[in-house]
Formats: C-alpha cells, structure tokens, sequence
C-alpha cells in the first residue's frame, strides 16, 4: 500500500456477502487501530467485499511499517467469524498531503 493514494481493495469470502448481518474491516499499525471501516462502509459483490480507502486513510498509515487487516463479522444465523490477519507493507510519499 503507498501512503496517500485511494486503493480499492477486494476481500473474498468463503460464502456470500448477503449473509453478512455485521461486518468490521480494522487496519492497525504498531497495535493501534488506525481505520475501522463498517458494513455500510463495504461493497457486497457475490463472495467479495469491495473497500476504498482515501488519501487522508492511508496518510495515517506509517511508511516502512506493516499494516494489519482483519475482518471480523457476525452472520445472519448470528455466528461470529474472523479472518486470519493479512500484513501488508506501506511505502513512503515523496508529496506529502492530500493532492
């Protein structure tokens, strides 16, 4: 992920979207919350989940530090789920700011 810039991300599940009745996509860095993105925040495509971060999100991303995503949701059927947590690196700007 680079600092400053709008990436969509797409997350694939292993059932459909519409059986979703909750939905959390949390960023974390260095143990701190950084983003949380909700339900309403999310696109539902099929078995994918569709997000768009902003410039101002990934500006609060540290650069040459990891970044920790996890989803967590609650089911129709009210069972709890989680993913495994994905790591991904950020890379610097040489601009800083909003453009």
């Amino acid at each position: 992920m680079i600092r400053g810039t709008t990436p969509t991300l797409k997350f694939k599940l292993p059932f459909d979207t519409e059986l979703l009745a909750e939905a959390w996509v949390t960023f974390t860095q260095l143990g701190h919350t950084v983003v949380d993105k909700t339900l309403a925040d999310l696109e539902k495509q099929g078995d994918t989940l569709v997000l768009q971060l902003t410039q101002d999100e990934t500006l609060m991303f540290q650069h040459e530090e990891l970044v920790e995503i996890q989803i967590r949701a609650r089911l129709t059927d009210d069972t709890a789920v989680a993913s495994q947590k994905i790591r991904v690196g950020v890379d610097g700007i040489l601009k800083e700011g909003v453009i």
